[in-house]
């Protein structure tokens, strides 16, 4: 029913601007018929999908939608088990789609291949209006984050915010990287730089860091 709503509705058109449909189960199947109705549609501007249990063939069915829709602006998919087949199907939306400024893809394991494919995807399309993009949770680590920076960041590009919190980013790479961004004048807000002036890389450097023990080492008999 829903697919009709935004799609062939025999009432009339549809004027529905924000779809909320996180944490429903869609699935690969439910993304098919989502994607027969998102293709055409032009009124809504923000989808949220987030938690919905997408995957690698939800977004093998959206594919082709997503990358030529004319409306939707801000889209949200966080946690939805993407992975790196999925951020190949996202490299084509990205590579096709002109009108997307939002994009959260944080929790979806994409790791530094994902990332890659992304970047690919937003570098060869010259229409394309991505300013936010969301990476969070991504088990990406400090080359992947330097491919991010140095393939797109630092070319020209619309990205002026980005989410990377709770990656494989270490401390050492987090503070010259801010460094190198703040020595190019670059204005793009990073939400890992927030309390990077709270680190001393004198600090760092002189720190011993310990684990903690694991339980069983200190219960006693």
């Amino acid at each position: 029913m829903l697919s009709v709503a935004i799609h062939e509705n025999p009432v009339g058109p549809c004027k529905i601007r924000t779809l909320n449909l996180s944490k429903n189960n869609i699935g690969g199947e439910g993304s098919k018929l989502l994607a027969n109705a998102l293709e055409h549609n032009t009124s809504i501007k923000t989808l949220d999908i987030s938690s919905c249990k997408i995957g690698v063939s939800g977004i093998l069915a959206l594919k082709k939608a997503l990358a030529h829709n004319k409306g939707i602006e801000e889209l949200n998919m966080y946690r939805n088990i993407i992975d790196v087949d999925g951020a190949r199907c996202m490299k084509y939306i990205l590579e096709n789609n002109s009108t997307l400024k939002f994009l959260d893809l944080g929790h979806n394991r994409l790791r530094k291949t994902g990332v890659k494919e992304l970047v690919s995807g937003i570098t060869a399309n010259k229409d394309s209006k991505l300013s936010t993009l969301g990476l969070r949770s991504n088990f990406i680590n400090d080359d992947g984050i330097a491919h991010l920076f140095e393939n797109l960041v630092y070319k020209k590009s619309n990205i002026s915010k980005l989410y990377l919190q709770k990656n494989f980013l270490s401390e050492h790479y987090k503070i010259s990287l801010a460094a190198d961004i703040e020595a190019k004048n670059n204005p793009i807000f990073v939400d890992e730089f927030v309390f990077v002036s709270h680190l001393s890389k004198q600090a760092l450097e002189t720190s011993i860091w310990v684990s903690p023990m694991a339980p069983h080492l200190y219960q006693t008999p």
